[in-house]
C-alpha cells in the first residue's frame, strides 16, 4: 500500500481506539493490510439497539460494580440442545400453570359447593369453607 492508505487506515477511529490500547512497539508492528483485516474481522460484530438497555454502576464502599441488563428479539441461530431446553422449560411452566389452575378451580368449586350447603360425603369436611367464611368475616 502507499503512504496515503497508511495514513487513512491508521486514522480510522476504530483502528485508533484499538491501537491506543496496545503498547507502541506492538501497535507499530502491524502492516496496513493486517490493520484492515483486523478492522473487518472485529468491527463486523454490531451490537445494535435493544428493547431494554439498562447500564448502571454502583459504588459499594471502596469498590464499584456494574450491572448491565439488555433484552430484545433473539436473532442468533438456536442449537438443537437449546431448543430442547426451551421446550422442556416451556413444558414445565405449562404443567405448573395447569396444575395451579386446576387446584384453584377445585378449591373455588369446593367453596361454592360448601356455601350452598351441599354435602357430597356426609359428616366430612376439609375445613376450607369454615376458613374462608372466617377470613371473609374479619
Amino acid at each position: 500500500m502507499d503512504s496515503s492508505a497508511e495514513v487513512n487506515i491508521r486514522q480510522d477511529p476504530f483502528i485508533e481506539g484499538m491501537l491506543s490500547r496496545m503498547s507502541k512497539d506492538v501497535s507499530g508492528a502491524f502492516s496496513d493490510d493486517q490493520l484492515l483485516a483486523l478492522k473487518m474481522a472485529l468491527s463486523g460484530r454490531k451490537w445494535g439497539t435493544h428493547a431494554v438497555d439498562i447500564r448502571r454502576s454502583i459504588g459499594f464502599w471502596r469498590w464499584r460494580y456494574y450491572l448491565v441488563l439488555v433484552a430484545g428479539k433473539e436473532r442468533r441461530a438456536i442449537t438443537d440442545r437449546q431448543q430442547r431446553a426451551v421446550r422442556f422449560t416451556l413444558a414445565v411452566f405449562i404443567t405448573i400453570f395447569f396444575s395451579f389452575s386446576t387446584l384453584m378451580g377445585l378449591g373455588i368449586a369446593y367453596i361454592i359447593k360448601s356455601s350452598l350447603g351441599i354435602d357430597i360425603i356426609p359428616s366430612y369436611s376439609l375445613g376450607l369453607w369454615d376458613w374462608f367464611r372466617d377470613y371473609i368475616s374479619q
